[in-house]
């Protein structure tokens, strides 16, 4: 078995557990394997029963590029994470990965789960991948829904919004630019009629929450 992994405490912990599991474990760095480490474990045609790969390289390497990697090997791949990102755990799945364990389960959990992909078992659960799969598909659906009510500002709003998100308020704004008051509340009105929320200050929220931010070419 291969553990994939920059050298971290988890790392460490992982192989020791794996170790005394009764696993003949082979530590590669992200840095050996990118640089074709895995080429004297699989020479001859031997291949590990299972890879175990890190998605939380501290060293910047692209952990989804060593997957993609390990599984044109033919090697089962474990992904290991601390991420929450569904989106993230799909996209390992669509790239060949065997499942994904999460790193706040105790470790005794992880290992099992490595053992079941180095015995030729599910990772995961059709029922676990099937729930994945909603709950990516709602985010991605969550995601369209908000870039299109933020589409629909005009370039004032936005950048009025922007204003706002720096924490001005509308008088101090329509004084700043030169604006007459009603009209800038009249963009304001029309900013949360946009974005479906009832108050500035849910305005503000919402563009935070989802990372939203005017253009650099938006000016007021």
């Amino acid at each position: 078995m291969v553990v994939v992994d920059d050298p971290t405490l988890f790392a460490e912990s992982l192989r020791t557990a794996l170790t005394l599991a009764g696993y003949d474990v082979y530590w590669l760095s992200a840095a050996q394997a990118s640089n074709g480490g895995m080429e004297p474990i699989t020479a001859g045609g031997a291949r590990p029963d299972a890879a175990v790969l890190d998605l939380d390289l501290v060293d910047g390497r692209n952990a989804t590029t060593l997957l993609e990697q390990l599984v044109a090997q033919g090697i089962p791949v474990a992904i290991v994470t601390a991420s929450d990102d569904h989106a993230e755990w799909a996209r390992c799945l669509e790239l060949g990965a065997s499942g994904v364990v999460s790193k706040t389960l105790p470790l005794a959990d992880v290992v099992a789960s490595v053992g079941r992909l180095a015995a030729g078992l599910p990772l995961m659960t059709p029922t676990e991948l099937h729930l994945l799969r909603r709950e990516v598909e709602a985010q991605a659906r969550r995601e369209q829904e908000m870039e299109a009510r933020f589409a629909r500002l005009t370039s004032d709003e936005s950048w009025l919004l922007g204003q706002l998100m720096e924490g001005h308020v509308a008088q101090d704004i329509a004084r700043v630019s030169h604006r007459p008051q009603p009209a800038v509340h009249a963009m304001v009105t029309s900013i949360l009629a946009k974005l479906g929320v009832p108050t500035w200050l849910g305005a503000v929220t919402l563009a935070n929450d989802y990372g939203w931010y005017p253009s650099e070419e938006v000016g007021g």
